[in-house]
Order: structure tokens, then C-alpha cells, then sequence
């Protein structure tokens, strides 16, 4: 697998360290960004467990079964968009990465789109509210009474989607731009991890 460089995407001939995170560069943006050598060496490894690792929103958009809602875009309220964390977090909590039991991944689904409609509030009309109040009853009523198919038993061996290179290739047809980051787990030691180029510019990490 080539090693891509975070800043512009060609092949990376070195590494830049931050504090907890390494990327990829390549020499010609190492020498835009006024970057000097290190001789830093930093100890890399593959998991087979994922200890000390969150998810992050590759690992999250991996694991989505995007049911959609075409009524409820044809009705003018983008409610996949208000509930699109929501639902990003309850099929990741569905999937074999998460332990956790389906029916308080349920429950934990139904609060997180309560607060997130309470957020929304001042932003919505009451016609918006009143839909959308009815509408994250619906969503959970889905789940709760058609989710099984979709709940897949928790499995500790299964790397992250984030630390396998494989699912990149899916992201890149999606239009989704992803960057690879060397991730600080203990004592100098790295992982390769995949995020979405989104998340890691809102972390900071390029």
C-alpha cells in the first residue's frame, strides 16, 4: 500500500510529528511548510485489538446502513441531515466494533435525537418541530421493532475500519477524500489510521 501525502496526495517520503499524531508527507510540502529533518524514530504496529482507540467518523461511516428517508425529503425537512450524527452513531453502536446491548443502543438513539431536536429549536417553525418531535418517535420505533437484522454481536478481535486499508478505496468512489494518519497509542508507538479529510482538518491534524 503507498503511503499518500496528507497535504497533496502524492506519493509521502516522510513524516511529520506532532504531539500525538504523526502524517505523511512528501518532500516537495515538506519544504513548503519549512519543515526540518527529524531523526525521531517512530515504532509502528498493526492492531488486532483495538485498545485506547475511538472511533472516528471513517469508522463511523464505515459501519452506516444509510436506510434513507425519501418521504421525508420530499416534504422538504432534511431530517437525515438534523439526525446524521445520530444515526451514524446508532449503526456503529449496532455493529460488531461496539459493545453494547440493542435495545440501550435503542434507547440511547431516541435520547440523542431529543437533544439534538432540542438544539435545532429555535432554528425550526412549529410545523418543523412537530414533525420532526414525531418523526424521532418513528425512527425509534423502527429500530426498536425491525433493527435486529442489522445488530451484529460484539466482536473484541475486529480492528476498527479506520486502522484497514480497504474501505478506503469504497470512501474514494463516494466522493468522500480521506487522509492517513499515524496515530499515538503508548510510549512512541504509532498505528496507521484512516480519517475523512473533514475530521482530521477539524482536529487539527493536517
Amino acid at each position: 500500500m503507498i503511503t499518500l501525502c496528507n497535504d497533496c496526495q502524492k506519493p509521502a517520503t516522510d513524516m511529520i510529528h506532532l504531539e500525538n499524531w504523526s502524517i505523511p508527507i512528501c518532500q516537495e510540502c515538506k519544504e513548503r511548510r519549512k519543515i526540518k529533518d527529524s531523526e525521531e524514530k517512530v515504532k509502528t504496529v498493526v492492531l488486532t485489538r483495538n485498545i485506547g482507540l475511538r472511533p472516528n467518523l471513517y469508522d463511523k461511516l464505515a459501519t452506516c446502513n444509510g436506510c434513507g428517508n425519501a418521504l421525508v425529503k420530499k416534504l422538504g425537512i432534511n431530517a437525515d441531515f438534523i439526525f446524521f450524527e445520530d444515526c451514524l452513531q446508532h449503526d456503529f453502536d449496532y455493529s460488531p466494533y461496539k459493545d453494547i446491548a440493542r435495545d440501550k443502543a435503542d434507547d440511547k438513539f431516541l435520547k440523542a435525537m431529543e437533544d439534538t431536536l432540542d438544539s435545532k429549536r429555535g432554528d425550526l417553525n412549529f410545523i418543523e418541530e412537530l414533525f420532526l418531535d414525531m418523526l424521532n418517535n418513528v425512527y425509534h420505533e423502527l429500530v426498536e421493532n425491525f433493527g435486529s437484522g442489522s445488530y451484529s454481536e460484539y466482536d473484541p478481535s475486529l480492528p476498527l475500519p479506520s486502522t484497514e486499508p480497504e474501505l478506503r478505496e469504497k470512501f474514494r468512489k463516494e466522493g468522500v477524500e480521506c487522509v492517513q494518519i499515524l496515530e499515538l497509542i503508548s510510549d512512541n508507538t504509532y498505528v496507521w489510521r484512516w480519517y475523512t479529510r473533514s475530521e482530521a482538518d477539524l482536529l487539527g491534524l493536517l
